[in-house]
């Protein structure tokens, strides 16, 4: 974190994602084209998104994050990514395919804004936890950074949410439809087990990250890395391990990632390989980072992982 990135602990007012919420804010923008600068707070919110007060700001919060909108002094507009998947010709606007929770999921935790969510995924020590072993780690995270004040109930409240949009409750007077709330429980991030506290993070193996998400978010990874965005290589054991690596946000084992790269080279060798470089496996590109289309990737991505 640096000092001019802004540190994000609220604004899902502690709702957790929902299945249809991404396509009901492109829908609501592209609704508004001449004027979307109050499509979340003018008088026909409410009735234009069919939900109280606090779920139309949750919405708006989720399709910031997510980055299918973009928020600005002069309105809102959809981002390149949100057309491609969730707008009115989208590729998977109801998250009917496998890929599409991660992506976004990638598009939230590769943020370091986005700050319990981003260091619980890439730095968080263990596996095995309970809301206030997170809640109590991220605050002291903050106050290491000499944050502005902190305050723990708002971070109790960020963690609460962001196990719920993970985690499948197993209250049994839940109803399928309410413990399916959030289309990210579908990954299988984090379980609950034992006590009604007790959640468990689960280390991915190859055969369980879509190889389309595992290549959109090395790319994404590899284009925004200050060490590596100008190499056509990138080594493995980063793709592993760096803070805001693939192999940390998505949670994948070591062996999985070097599945994972291993798949991607022979699939579409017309782009990727695998090189031995200086005694290290490395992912090779056979052009720069910098001139894949996000549309081209995006699109590869679903292709790849049909």
């Amino acid at each position: 974190m640096t000092n001019s990135q802004k540190i994000v602990l609220s604004g899902h007012e502690t709702f957790p994602l929902r299945f249809l919420w991404l396509k009901r804010a492109i829908d609501s923008i592209d609704g508004h084209n001449d004027d979307s600068k109050e499509v979340f707070t003018d008088v026909d919110a409410i009735s234009r998104f069919g939900v109280g007060k606090n779920m139309v700001a949750s919405i708006r919060h989720w399709a910031i994050i997510s980055k299918v909108i973009t928020a600005e002094a002069s309105g809102y507009s959809i981002t390149p990514f949100g057309r491609l998947v969730f707008g009115g010709e989208g590729i998977d606007p109801f998250f009917e395919f496998e890929v599409t929770p991660l992506l976004v999921h990638w598009n939230i935790v590769s943020n370091p804004s986005i700050f319990a969510w981003h260091h619980a995924f890439s730095s968080f020590p263990d596996n095995e936890f309970g809301r206030d072993d997170i809640s109590n780690w991220i605050i002291s995270k903050l106050t290491s950074l000499a944050a502005s004040k902190i305050s723990s109930n708002t971070v109790k409240k960020d963690v609460a949410c962001f196990i719920r949009t993970y985690a499948l409750s197993s209250a049994p007077s839940e109803s399928d439809s309410e413990a399916y709330e959030s289309p990210l429980t579908t990954i299988g991030f984090i379980v609950q087990y034992g006590k009604r506290d007790g959640f468990r993070f689960i280390v991915k193996q190859a055969s369980e990250i879509p190889l389309g998400a595992f290549m959109f978010a090395l790319v994404d990874y590899w284009r925004n890395s200050e060490r590596f965005s100008n190499s056509n290589t990138i080594p493995l054991v980063s793709i592993k391990s760096d803070p805001k690596s693939v192999g940390r946000l998505f949670r994948i084992s070591p062996i999985g990632v070097e599945e994972l790269a291993v798949r991607l080279a022979n699939d579409y060798s017309e782009l990727f390989g695998v090189v031995l470089t200086g005694g290290m496996s490395h992912i090779s590109i056979k052009r720069s980072i910098h001139e894949l289309s996000l549309e081209t990737i995006v699109k590869e991505a679903y292709e790849l992982s049909a």
